[in-house]
Formats: structure tokens, sequence, C-alpha cells
């Protein structure tokens, strides 16, 4: 087998490079004070088993017996369902070590492996009276393994085969016995010497070539110090082939051989006969009983769903192969009374539809020749696998959503369900929202009229103050200070109130209107948004990298950020000052931060700034509602802004955009 001659090289090796690690380790010491080691094993037959007496025993507790006790040391050992939850305990620290197991990626990745032992030869297995004698014959058929095993892998390599888990080798010999399964999938030997004990060899041949051959050592946990040179060490010293040779022999055996006397023969033949029908009654009761256990969940779990369908005014009716009713549920009977007559005469579905067109209990004003036309359709797409689904309306008010479909194979089920109520609420939605245009557009148009009406006499009261002023010069009058003063206010008042209205307007109009938006790039659109900001000289706008372009409207971007500098300078306490925009994207959502370097903004007042009308100082020109508009304006492009100081001055407004156009959304919904 591999690793008992081939690898000694290979071990000498690595035994010589861990030498300096192990000689003169604890490990190596006779302590026993020192707590035993923990070994974790499962039942896989004869590699390691529980015997009757509650005690671990097999090939694998004899080689991790001789290993640790050679250095002084104990074992204690740790039952597992099954291989991976061994690799799994060992992983986490609960064992020091396992039993023996197949170096696969996944384990070893999880925990560390010894130098190999020996090697598995998974074999597929089948009846000698089966299937076929080559793997070809088994695609597509069911095939038993041991739950977490590395048989179970191999198992995955027969195309389309039906994988049925067992938690122990002799379950799994016996679903193959019994016929529960077509073949199995386990490694050679440990399955060759439960089929001996058991008899059943005879029975039982392995199928040619073998799915594949993996090395097969223990595995000790990361955590658990210099255990693993421990081992390799004692493996090197101890397990030479012969005593390998000699360990295997002893739980392997050899296979039967049959008796030479005919009269023996057949009498040993018939004892397997009686014996493996008597074990195949017994797991055939047992299968028998678990499966009216099962059935008698099913039909607990039947009954609820029926009363809470019964609950939801669901009428249900299931037809069959023929299309004829033959069972509803107290709900039909409870939502559509009329047609209970008609079922308990086992009526077509074509008749039922057609008639309940026709008798007046749906409206919709049907011919009987239209009514049986719709009900011929109906069928002949439902015959075809085509489910049917319909809103009903009948003549008393109530609406049905009506849906009918295939099940089971060759029967056909009708479902009606009551949402009246669900309908209603859609009408009464529908109304509304029309309501609510109809409202909105009569506020769109007042609110351009009133600001037309309300501009034009500001427009001539400035002029008018402007007239007054130039006729009090051409007459050389000197007016004092204090009228020039209040002709001042009167312009100012003026500009103010058109700004109020402008705002205002804008406010009332931000919506997100699709055929407006655009793919706007900020990098070569910030020139021309400065020029109508309106800054001091001593004030700079800076980007820093690039700007991800935004499909959005051009016109309210350009609003918003122009809105953005704007504030920064007209907030700023100093002379001149600085805003810095850079942005990015994650996730398909634009990032864009505008960054100053202001007083900033104390933090009670960093929510209230994005309300119509607020603002922090009577003292600086503005309506309150730039914010509120850039606020309103990205809510309804799905975006959002918030304001952060992170430093004792400036502050940082940051915008996050949707990077994806109107016409993929509307798509997507």
């Amino acid at each position: 087998m591999f690793g008992i001659g081939g690898t000694r090289i290979v071990r000498a090796l690595l035994v010589a490079t861990m030498w300096v690690a192990t000689v003169g380790s604890p490990l190596n010491a006779q302590d026993s004070e020192a707590p035993p080691f923990r070994m974790v094993y499962s039942e896989f037959y004869p590699y390691s088993f529980t015997d009757t007496d509650g005690q671990a025993r097999g090939m694998a507790i004899d080689i991790a017996r001789r290993l640790i006790e050679g250095a002084g040391r104990e074992l204690e050992f740790i039952a597992a369902e099954d291989p991976g939850v061994m690799v799994e305990t060992v992983a986490s620290g609960e064992a020091d070590m396992t039993s023996l197991l197949g170096f696969t990626a996944n384990r070893m990745a999880m925990a560390r492996a010894t130098l190999p032992l020996g090697s598995f030869q998974i074999v597929l297995f089948a009846r000698k009276n089966g299937p076929g004698r080559g793997l070809d014959h088994f695609h597509g058929m069911s095939v038993g393994v041991v739950t977490g095993s590395l048989s179970a892998k191999h198992a995955t390599d027969i195309p389309d085969a039906n994988i049925v888990e067992y938690s122990n080798a002799d379950a799994l010999i016996m679903g193959l016995l019994t016929g529960e399964v077509d073949a199995t999938v386990s490694a050679a030997d440990g399955f060759n010497k439960r089929l001996r004990q058991m008899g059943s060899d005879i029975f039982v041949e392995a199928i040619a070539p073998p799915l594949g051959e993996t090395p097969y050592g223990l595995f000790a946990s990361p955590s658990s110090g210099n255990l693993m040179s421990l081992l390799n060490a004692q493996i090197e010293a101890q397990l030479t082939p012969e005593v390998l040779s000699e360990i295997q022999q002893t739980w392997f055996g050899e296979p039967t051989r049959l008796p030479e006397h005919e009269l023996i023969f057949w009498g040993s033949i018939a004892g397997i006969v009686i014996l493996v029908i008597a074990i195949g009654a017994t797991v055939n009761s047992r299968r028998q009983s678990r499966r009216a256990c099962n059935l008698s969940n099913e039909n607990a779990e039947i009954r609820l769903l029926t009363d809470a369908l019964d609950g939801i005014n669901a009428a249900i009716v299931i037809f069959d192969k023929n299309m004829r009713a033959v069972h509803w549920n107290k709900g039909f009977a409870r939502t559509l009374p009329t047609m209970v007559d008609s079922l308990s005469k086992g009526a077509h579905l074509r008749t039922l539809i057609a008639s309940s067109y026709v008798n007046g209990t749906i409206d919709k004003g049907m011919t009987p020749a239209e009514a049986k036309s719709f009900a011929d359709g109906i069928v002949r797409r439902l015959a075809n696998g085509e489910t049917q689904n319909r809103i009903v309306h009948t003549r008393d008010g109530r609406v049905f959503d009506a849906t009918d479909f295939a099940v089971g194979g060759d029967q056909f089920a009708s479902v009606r369900v009551d949402v009246t109520k669900l309908h209603k609420q859609a009408d009464m939605i529908r109304k509304q929202k029309i309501e609510l245009e109809a409202a909105n557009e009569r506020l769109s148009m007042f609110a351009t009229i009133a600001a037309h009406d309300l501009k034009a006499p500001l427009v001539q009261q400035a002029r008018l103050v402007g007239f007054i002023e130039e006729d009090i010069a051409d007459i050389g009058f000197d007016l004092p200070d204090e009228i020039l003063e209040h002709f001042s206010m009167l312009r100012d008042l003026s500009g103010k109130m058109k700004l109020l209205i402008r705002d205002l307007l804008d406010h009332s109009r931000s919506a997100a209107n699709p055929e407006q938006f655009e793919d706007v790039d900020l990098n070569g659109r910030l020139p021309d948004i400065l020029d109508l900001a309106g800054l001091p000289d001593e004030f700079r706008v800076k980007i820093e990298g690039e700007i991800p372009m935004v499909r959005v409207d051009p016109v309210a971007f350009d609003t918003i950020v122009r809105n953005l500098i704007s504030n920064a300078a007209k907030h700023h306490d100093r002379n001149e000052g600085m805003v810095k925009i850079r942005g990015h994207e994650a996730d398909g959502i634009v990032v864009i931060e505008f960054e100053d370097d202001g007083p900033g903004i104390p933090e009670r007042y960093r929510q209230a700034i994005f309300e119509p009308f607020k603002r922090l100082s009577a003292n600086i020109e503005g309506t309150g509602l730039g914010l509120s508009f850039i606020n309103k304006t990205l809510q309804q492009w799905g975006g959002s802004i918030h304001v952060n100081c992170p430093n004792e001055r400036g502050s940082v407004f940051v915008l996050s955009i949707p990077n994806v156009t109107f016409d993929k959304a509307i798509a997507a919904e």
C-alpha cells in the first residue's frame, strides 16, 4: 500500500528537518502528570469503531495508541458523528488529533496531517446480480455513501448519480443488500472487511476501475503544539512496513472461502440468504414505520395549510386527469356556494368556467357561444402545460384572482382568491393619483402666474425708485441721509423679493423629469457655473482629481453646485476662502464632496439647515430655500445630502447620486 515502503525516503527527510524541534521536547519525555491527548474518531469499521463495551477500537486506534504510548503519554477518545465532524472538532481545538482520514485539500487546510500511513482505494460496489459490470452502467442510478466521508466526494464523479447518505458502513451495506440503492462507494479494505464479517462478500463485487486512491494519515490540531512533530517522529521510529502490514492483517483478515463440499456450500448460502432476508425485513419494517410517521406529519402539515387557505378565503378545486372535479376545500364552499352542486356531480372544468360566465355569476355578459369558446381556450392551454391567470369580477361586486394550473403530473387545480379589498384600495389610489396630478398641475400653473404677476410690480417699483432719484438729482435737490437710506432699503427689498419669488418657483417645480436627464461632467461645466455664482475675487474653487459623470437634470445640477459654492462664500468669516470639490464612484453611487474652510456649522443645526426657510444668520442675504431645494431635488433623484464638520474649521457637504439612467430604472420596474 502507498506510504508503507514507497515513502520511506520522504519520511526520513521530513523527520530530519524536524529533529531539532523534537529532540528534548517535553512530549518525548515520560510525564505521567501530563493530560492525555484527545483523539476524535467516527464509526468507520475496521479503521475505528465503538465495541459492545463502549470502547474505541480499530486499526487507527491501535496505530494511535502505539505512537502516543511510545512517547510516554495516554489517549482519551471522543466519538464523532462522521469524518467531517472529526476535522471540525480538531480544527476548533476541542480534540488534539483524529483517527485515520484521507488527505483532502479541505481537511489539510483545517488541520495538520502526519506522514502518510497508507491509502484509501475508493471503489464502487454492487450486487453480483446487479445492473451491470462497468462504471458506465451506473449513470443516473442511486448510489449510497457514508455522510461526510471521502467516498461521498468520489461518488459525485458518477454522472447523474442519485446520492443517498447513510450514517455508518453497516447501514450502507444493508442499503446495498436490500436493494435500497443500486451501488455504494466506499474505501475498499474497510468495506470488504465488514462484508466478510457479515458473510455477505460473496454477494457483492467491486466494479473496476477504482474511482480513486487517496493517501491517509492522522490529523492534529493547529493549536496542539509539538504534537505533529511527535507523531511523525514516532511514525518513522515505530511503524515499519512490517509493523503496518501486521496491524492491517489483524484487522482486515482474508476473504471468505466457500466450503468445498456441495451440501455445506448450499447450506451456507441458504443460511446467509435467510439472514439477509431477515435483516432486509427488519430494515423494511423500520422504513415503513418511518414512512408512516412521515406521512402522518405531512398530513398534519397539509391540514394546517388547508386551514390557513380557508382563513384567507382561498377557494381551491382539484381536478383529475380528465379535468373533472374530485375535491374542493371548505373555502370554496363558503366563497362560491352556488357552484358546489356542480362540483358534487364531477363537473368538467370547461363546464364550470363556461356556466359561470353565462348564468350571471361573473360580470362579463358573454353569450353561451362566447363563454364556450373562452372556456375551450383555457382548457386547451392548460392541457398544454400553460398556467392560466386572470382577474374575475362577480356581479355582487367581488373580485377574484383566478389561477388554473397542472399539479402532480396528471391532475389540475383551480384557485380563486378574494382580492376585493385590494382592488378597492387600488381603485382609490388611482383616483387619488388623478386628483393629485390635477392639483399639482393647478399648483404649478398658480406658481407660474403668481411669479409673473409679482415680478412685474417689483420691477416697476425698482425702476420708479431709480426715476425718483434721477428727478431729484436733476433739480439739484439734496435729500437728507435718512431719506436716501430709505430709498436704498426699497431697492434692497425689491431685490430680495425677486430672489424669494425665484427660489419659491424653483422649489415648487423641483421634480425629476427623465426627459431632461443628461450625462453631466462637472469638470467641464464648473467655469460656467462660477460665472453666475457672483463670488468675491478672493474666493477660490478647486477640483481635486476627476469627478465621475452623473446622469441628472443639468439645469438643476448646476443650481445645486452654484448654491453650495455661493453658500460657502456668503457664510465665510474671512475675506478670502476656498472650496475644494472631489468625487468618486462606489457600488453604483457617485459621491461628490464640497469642502470649505469657513467657520463650520454647529452640530445642532446640521439637520435643520435642509428644511425650508431655515437660516443660520439673519445678517446674511438669502431666503433659506437653497439647501431645501438641493435636498428635495436629490431625494427625487434617489440620492441624498448631508454635512460633516470633521475639523475645527470648515464644513463638508456630501452629495450621493445614483449613477443610473432613468431608462434603466424604468426598465427594471
